[in-house]
């Protein structure tokens, strides 16, 4: 389901109006979706959407080479931060 429908149920079943937008971003503001391509992600308490960004670099077989992860960026411990750290998440990469 998606997060305008949940934020809509949600006022609903408070017997609210579901056409209340700021009331609708409160029930948005922190919650968690699975994006189109599978990712889990989170609205921080902007209503931004965070990213997942994965930083590839070119290398593996000479014969074969192609696109590999070597890491990515993740966020602080506070879940309004932007992305800000460098995780390296691929650290088998040769």
């Amino acid at each position: 389901m998606n997060l305008y429908a949940r934020a809509a149920l949600a006022q609903l079943s408070a017997q609210k109006d579901p056409r209340d937008g700021a009331a609708l971003m409160r029930h948005i503001r922190g919650a968690r979706y699975r994006s189109a391509m599978g990712y889990e992600v989170r609205v921080d308490a902007r209503g931004d959407a965070e990213g997942n960004y994965t930083i590839l670099a070119f290398g593996g077989d000479p014969l074969s080479p192609g696109l590999y992860p070597v890491g990515g960026f993740g966020y602080l411990a506070s879940e309004t931060e932007l992305p800000v750290r460098l995780i390296d998440t691929f650290s088998d990469f040769s």
